[in-house]
C-alpha cells in the first residue's frame, strides 16, 4: 500500500510505499530531506518556507531621542520634587492706623526674564504715547484758557448774567475743557500701575490669599521669579487699587516670609523695575 503526502517545504506530492513510513527520503522537486509519515498521521498542508522577518532593532537616532526624553523627565521630576514653599501675607494699613487683611487676592509667580522684557516693552509704549499726548494737552489747555477769557469779557459787558445774550463762548469753553481732561486722563493712564498690569506674562504658578490674607506658593530653587499681586477695595465711595511686583530669588536656599503691604507697592517709575 502506498502513502501519499506533501513536502512540507515546497508542497510537492510524494508517493512512497507504506513500508518506508518513519524513514527519511528526499523530495523529488526541492531535494529537501523529509520524513515519511505513517498512514495514521494526518497529512497537513505543506508549510511555506519561513519569511524573513524585518529587523526589530531601533535606529540609533530613536534610541538617543528616548534617552534624552527620559533624562529630561528625570531632571524635571528632580527639580519639581525640591520646590520650596513661600509663605506670605497681604494687608493694608489705613490712614487711621488700622491693619486690614486682604483675602482672595490673586498671587502669581512670573519668570523674571519674561517680566523684565514685558515691562521694558510697556515702558517704551508709555514713553511714546506720553510724548504724543503732551503737545495735544498743551494745545487743548491753551484753547480752554482763551475761550474762558472770551467768556469773561462777554460777561463784563452786562450788569447781570441774566442780561447776557446767548453766545457760543460758554459752550466752546466747556467742550475745550472736556477735551483737555480726556487727554490728561489718557496720559495719566500711561503713568499708572494699571497700564503695566493690563497684560502680564503668563504665571509659572498661581494661588490666592485666604480670608486672613495669608498664602503659600511653591517656588523652584533654580530660577528667578517675580511675585505679582493686584487687588482693590471700596473706601468712602471711591476705589483704591493696590499693585505689587516683588522679586523672589531663592537660589536653592530656604525662603522666609514675604509681606505685601503699603510699604512695597509697585510704582511705575524709572529705576523701580523688579531686579
Amino acid at each position: 500500500m502506498d502513502i501519499t503526502f506533501a513536502c512540507r517545504y515546497c508542497g510537492q506530492s510524494i508517493v512512497i510505499d507504506e513500508a518506508s513510513a518513519g524513514t527519511e527520503t528526499d523530495c523529488p522537486r526541492c531535494g529537501t530531506p523529509v520524513v515519511v509519515p505513517y498512514a495514521s498521521e494526518p497529512l497537513g498542508k505543506a508549510a511555506k518556507p519561513p519569511r524573513p522577518q524585518p529587523s526589530r532593532s531601533l535606529p540609533i537616532a530613536v534610541l538617543i531621542g528616548l534617552m534624552l526624553f527620559f533624562l529630561y523627565a528625570a531632571l524635571s521630576f528632580s527639580l519639581l520634587s525640591h520646590d520650596l514653599t513661600l509663605d506670605g501675607e497681604v494687608f493694608i494699613v489705613t490712614k487711621g492706623g488700622q491693619s486690614i487683611k486682604l483675602g482672595l487676592v490673586p498671587i502669581e509667580l512670573i519668570s523674571l526674564p519674561d517680566l523684565t522684557s514685558y515691562l521694558n516693552q510697556r515702558m517704551a509704549t508709555a514713553t511714546n504715547e506720553i510724548a504724543r499726548l503732551e503737545p495735544l494737552i498743551k494745545a487743548a489747555g491753551e484753547e480752554y484758557s482763551r475761550l474762558v477769557a472770551v467768556r469773561e469779557a462777554e460777561f463784563k459787558q452786562f450788569n447781570s448774567v441774566l442780561e447776557l445774550p446767548y453766545t457760543s463762548a460758554s459752550t466752546d469753553a466747556e467742550s475745550a475743557l472736556t477735551e483737555y481732561l480726556e487727554l490728561k486722563a489718557q496720559r495719566d493712564h500711561y503713568y499708572s500701575a494699571d497700564f503695566y498690569f493690563e497684560a502680564l506674562p503668563a504665571p509659572f504658578r498661581s494661588t490666592k490669599t485666604n480670608r486672613d490674607g495669608r498664602f503659600k506658593i511653591q517656588v523652584s530653587p533654580y530660577g528667578s521669579y517675580i511675585l505679582a499681586a493686584f487687588t482693590s477695595r471700596l473706601v468712602g465711595g471711591s476705589i483704591e487699587r493696590y499693585y505689587w511686583l516683588l522679586p523672589v530669588n531663592p537660589h536653592g536656599e530656604s525662603l522666609g516670609e514675604i509681606t505685601l503691604s503699603n510699604e512695597n507697592l509697585f510704582q511705575p517709575k524709572a529705576g523701580n523695575w523688579p531686579k
